[in-house]
């Protein structure tokens, strides 16, 4: 589209002159009023998390810039066909041979990761929760799951492999400084030998581990405790499974396949979650299978607080803080424990006080990805009350 000179005088196009004055503002405002006609998602399916929803004008907000960088995160979460925007992107970096997007390195044989955090000068406030739960409870053990990043590293591009080492290092530094009488529970070598053996330890589409790569740290659990690890058969559940890394990269190179452990001997159990009324007699949630996330499949999701009892009576109570990665580690525990009490702190709006007081005499696990660890505050909220 060019202009015509005229006398020495440059004259306007009119379709260039309809475009720019009145067609691409009216495409604005129209996507404006879209956006603001439209009722807020609470939840998205394709990126399996919460978005983020209009942020409250209270308590100082405004001037100090929550509001602001609330409105942010609202205005990115709640655009208009946010998901096939997103698709498409996600369309032209594939295209493109990019290997990485949204924060997801594409790697060798199918798998997608992210990467893991690195532990900071400053102490995560979980750590020092840790250390306050160390003046309530004598007997805690930490396990602080590695990400795929750090056992499967072979897997990433060559770019991406640097600082592995460092990272694994520094995690250790941080272990090393807890007191002796917190148990820390390292399964990052057990998880390497399952991998480098054949084993498939953590989902090629999803952050978790796998049920074999759990079985090893229950393994590593039962070794540490002095108790005898019981033998399980896998039970595919799930076919097709793509997970949150291949709604974050915005495809599965390869699908997984969700299996649940079966024992020799199922134990009777009774289930409660805080909050619903009733009992329930499994941890497993079959119908997620055909749902939007399929690793719901364990124990339905997340829960603040969930009481199993077993029938293995005068076999010890335990007590677990955990994030989801803990889910599939809770099928192998079953046999070994006469009840098992397992709080997420992210979800937690009981009494915290009770809670010491009620469970003081348990032996104590902290089960939390090596992220979560680092990163959620949400075990200090508990544990500080």
């Amino acid at each position: 589209m060019t202009d015509v000179k005229k006398g020495g005088r440059r004259k306007k196009d009119p379709a260039r002159k309809l475009i720019c004055v009145y067609l691409i503002p009216a495409v604005w405002i129209a996507f404006a009023l879209i956006n603001a006609l439209l009722p807020a998602r609470a939840y998205s399916d394709r990126e399996r998390r919460s978005l983020a929803q209009f942020p409250s004008a209270e308590n100082g907000a405004v001037l100090d810039g929550r509001f602001e960088e609330g409105f942010e995160e609202y205005a990115k979460d709640q655009v208009a066909g946010r998901d096939a925007l997103m698709s498409a992107y996600c369309a032209v970096k594939s295209a493109t041979f990019n290997r990485e997007n949204g924060g997801v390195y594409r790697c060798a044989d199918g798998y997608l990761m992210d990467m893991p955090k690195v532990p900071g000068e400053k102490l995560p406030s979980a750590y020092s929760a840790l250390l306050r739960a160390c003046d309530i409870w004598q007997d805690i053990t930490l396990l602080a799951v590695p990400a795929a990043a750090d056992v499967c590293s072979d897997l990433l591009p060559g770019y991406a492999r640097e600082g592995t080492q460092d990272r694994l290092e520094a995690f250790s530094e941080l272990t090393d400084k807890l007191p002796s009488s917190v148990n820390v529970c390292d399964v990052r070598d057990a998880l390497l030998k399952a991998y480098e053996g054949g084993t498939q330890v953590y989902y090629r589409t999803d952050h978790h581990w796998t049920s074999a790569g759990a079985y090893e740290a229950y393994k590593e659990l039962m070794k540490l405790w002095g108790m005898e690890a019981k033998e399980y058969k896998l039970l595919p559940v799930c076919g097709g499974f793509g997970g949150t890394l291949a709604a974050k990269y915005g495809t599965a190179l390869k699908t997984d396949t969700i299996d649940i452990p079966v024992p020799d001997r199922m134990p009777m159990i009774l289930v409660r979650i805080s909050g619903q009324t009733g009992y329930t007699t499994t941890i497993y949630d079959m119908d997620a299978v055909d749902g939007p996330d399929p690793y719901t499949v364990f124990m339905g999701g997340n829960y603040g607080e969930v009481t199993i009892k077993t029938s293995h009576k005068g076999a010890g109570k335990l007590l677990v803080f955990k994030d989801s990665y803990f889910n599939a580690l809770l099928p192998y525990l079953l046999d070994d424990f006469e009840e098992i009490t397992f709080i997420d702190p992210r979800f937690y709006d009981g009494d915290a006080t009770l809670l010491a007081s009620q469970y003081r005499d348990r032996k104590v696990l902290v089960c939390y990805s090596r992220n979560t660890f680092l990163e959620d505050n949400s075990f200090t909220l508990v544990i500080e009350q």
